[in-house]
């Protein structure tokens, strides 16, 4: 069962591909489509992070597959280039912006929870975009 499921969900991608985003072989993957051994919970988990679904989809308690909550290693990626990007223009453009300070002339800890604060609202933002335009049919 769980087997057929990573095969539906792997869709067009190599088994190496998946492996490697997840850190495992790809035999190891194999044999865990192929009905040979069953993932261990840690292994569940980071292929219902990396597919973007439920654990409960992977193991075959739900049919839901899509958990608008769960952000996939793509949006993940996406999220911390944006953040570099915000940070690097918060640094570079020359302007003062905490008090008359730039952010690199903040304390490391100012500046980590300036960090902190932008990286947790651009997760917000992008789950709830996720959450309004999922389809209904998806949606629990």
């Amino acid at each position: 069962m769980i087997g057929q499921r990573l095969k539906e969900l792997r869709g067009k991608k190599t088994q190496a591909e998946i492996a490697e985003q997840i850190g495992i072989s790809r035999a190891r993957y194999s044999h865990y489509e192929n009905g040979r051994n069953n993932p261990d919970v840690e292994i569940i988990k980071k292929l219902a992070e990396y597919y973007g679904v439920s654990i409960e989809h992977i193991i075959g308690v739900s049919e839901d597959k899509y958990d608008p909550n769960q952000l996939t290693q793509k949006e993940i990626h996406d999220i911390e280039k944006d953040l570099d990007k915000m940070i690097n223009n918060l640094s570079n453009n020359g302007y003062s912006h905490f008090g008359g300070e730039g952010l690199d002339e903040l304390d490391a800890e100012t500046k980590e929870a300036i960090i902190n604060s932008l990286r947790s609202s651009l997760i917000m933002a992008r789950k709830l975009a996720k959450e309004k335009f999922t389809p209904k049919k998806y949606r629990k």
